[in-house]
């Protein structure tokens, strides 16, 4: 599912700035990586069950 966020091009600059600096595919991979960087969610609270991230974000979306 997607979904269109409206921002102001001065935002839009400054993100497509963000995603050639990190290198991410796409906004939406950049947008996740800066919210789990806020809500201090990192790979390494995931231990050795690493592969559960993927089911952690849909489960918490699901919630949503």
């Amino acid at each position: 599912m997607s979904t269109t966020i409206t921002v102001k091009e001065t935002t839009r600059e400054k993100l497509e700035k963000l995603k050639e600096r990190e290198k991410a595919t796409s906004f939406d991979q950049l947008l996740r990586k800066i919210a789990d960087e806020k809500l201090e969610i990192h790979d390494s609270l995931f231990g050795k069950a690493k592969g559960m991230r993927k089911n952690f974000e849909r489960e918490h979306e699901e919630r949503v």
